[in-house]
């Protein structure tokens, strides 16, 4: 049976043939790990599509499961589950319901098919050749039911499967999906231009219809492997392995790296040897790429703007440096990146050599040195040590839809310069630094959530105390902070989900509604 700590993830029923008879037939579990593979495929693509800016999908994929937990009667009804715990690690943040639209993607798919309309959309085709494995052990006459009695319903037939393994023979299909690479020609005459691909540095052509996208094309263009990086937004011809093959309409162009990330890297690949008082090499226009896309995986984590520098060999430096310490990305000549930390706090230090092929992995790696980094405490603050105690977090009432609370209460602002305001349960109880909040601050609140210092550390943050800093600012009583200071862009984002997901099974500490009535 299921567990609080497992929850169904739809439902089966086999129908027909062998399911009429008492008992599961052994050959029929390998579908059930088709079915976990079809729906990791399906899922991994649509977050993709939520994410157009992201190179690749998180490795965290790879740790989605499923579980058979028993077999009921009633010709065959297998109960698969989802382990709570293993969602959670994936995903806390709003993309932790696409497992359940790839379920629901699925069934969509079966119906269409089903019904003679071929494949959605929104299908992504590179999943089109596992939706064909699976389903391999159905017989004549047997099927399978999804969801019965739910606008999800779907069925799971021999003749449906065919008409699957038809449509995936298709060796290509036309999609709407981004396109990230270099515009390296335009034939404005022609309605053509060519674009040389981020990923693999294959060259494709593509058209567009409007005269209005040339200027867009022609800011971007270079012939060079120093033209910048762009998401196309685009109609184009996608093979079943999921490769670009050709664009046939652009529905929108935009630099990937922001502007002035690009304009360093340009700077750079001027110099020329000699550059360093008769020293120093000219930079490779190879490595000059390595470290965009270097900075295209940062991007995609999170991370801050880096300070770019030359190096005397020919290389490119990140550096990222505060008074707690430094990190430092080295891409050398040689195709490597050389990561470096040290803190000044705890004489902490991170040294790792990445090859050409792993610039995922130091990203990561450069990600997990700024966590380790955290800024100075200002005279007057002190950490929080008692991971049991709660702190408390005003919520805005914009915050809070059909008594859901948005993970953005749990994210700070631009104005909080990366704190995150909260009180100290063990000096001021909930109510009363609700009615200091909105009365003698005369600041909004719908009330009041709570979240220990344990689960703050959870996400690699701190909580700070500053309510005796003498800095001129006027704080409420038993004032502390959650320090999101190292920490940035989509980053803080997920982070404030992971928060709120804490948060919410307490339920308000204060809720003003209630406390009104």
């Amino acid at each position: 049976m299921g567990t609080d700590e497992e929850r169904t993830f739809g439902s089966w029923h086999l129908r027909g043939g062998r399911y009429e008879q008492h008992g599961l037939p052994v050959e029929v579990l390998s579908e059930f790990a088709r079915y976990e593979r079809l729906v990791a495929d399906v899922a991994r693509a649509l977050y993709m599509q939520r994410h157009p800016q992201r190179q690749r999908a998180p490795r965290q994929f790879s740790q989605f499961n499923l579980r058979l937990a028993e077999v009921r009667s009633g010709s065959v009804v297998p109960v698969l589950v989802m382990p709570q715990d293993s969602e959670a690690a994936l995903f806390q943040t709003d993309d932790a319901d696409v497992f359940d639209e790839a379920r629901i993607l699925i069934q969509s798919t079966l119906r269409s098919v089903g019904q003679g309309s071929g494949i959605p959309p929104k299908f992504p085709v590179q999943a089109l050749r596992e939706f064909a494995r699976f389903g391999r052990s159905l017989q004549e006459k047997e099927f399978i039911s999804f969801d019965e009695g739910t606008p999800n319903a779907a069925v799971y037939s021999r003749d449906v499967r065919q008409s699957i393994q038809e449509l995936a023979r298709f060796e290509r299909f036309e999609v709407e999906t981004l396109v990230v690479g270099q515009v390296i020609s335009v034939a404005a005459d022609e309605g053509t231009f060519k674009v040389r691909l981020a990923r693999n540095f294959r060259v494709i052509t593509g058209r567009f219809s409007s005269d209005d996208i040339v200027p867009d094309l022609r800011q971007y263009l270079d012939v060079s492997a120093l033209a910048p990086t762009v998401a196309i937004s685009s109609v184009a011809i996608q093979s079943t392995a999921g490769e670009i093959i050709e664009i046939q309409d652009i529905l929108g162009i935009e630099p990937v790296l922001p502007a002035d990330w690009s304009e360093r890297l340009a700077d750079l690949q001027k110099l020329e040897n000699g550059w360093l008082e008769g020293f120093g090499e000219s930079v490779d226009r190879r490595v000059l790429r390595q470290a965009e896309s270097l900075l295209l995986e940062l991007l995609d984590a999170g991370a801050t703007r880096p300070y770019i520098y030359p190096t005397e060999k020919g290389g490119v430096q990140l550096e990222w440096s505060s008074s707690a310490g430094e990190v430092t990305a080295e891409v050398t000549p040689e195709g490597k990146v050389e990561v470096y930390a040290f803190s000044n706090t705890d004489d902490g230090e991170l040294d790792a050599t990445f090859a050409a092929q792993e610039l995922q992995e130091a990203a990561e790696s450069l990600i997990g040195g700024f966590s380790s980094m955290p800024d100075e405490l200002r005279v007057g603050e002190f950490e929080l040590t008692d991971e049991g105690e709660m702190v408390w977090r005003q919520i805005h009432p914009s915050f809070v839809h059909d008594g859901r609370v948005s993970s953005q209460a749990f994210t700070p602002t631009q104005s909080h310069a990366g704190e995150l305001s909260v009180t100290r349960s063990s000096l001021i109880n909930a109510q009363s630094a609700f009615e200091h909040y909105v009365g003698t601050l005369a600041l909004p609140s719908a009330g009041v959530y709570a979240i220990t210092v344990g689960e703050v550390a959870q996400e690699n943050l701190r909580t700070v105390d500053d309510s005796n800093v003498d800095d001129g600012e006027i704080r409420p009583p038993a004032h502390a902070y959650i320090d999101f200071k190292a920490v940035s862009g989509k980053a803080a984002k997920r982070v404030g989900g992971a928060l709120r997901t804490k948060a919410e099974p307490r339920g308000w500490a204060h809720d003003a509604g209630a406390a009104a009535t």
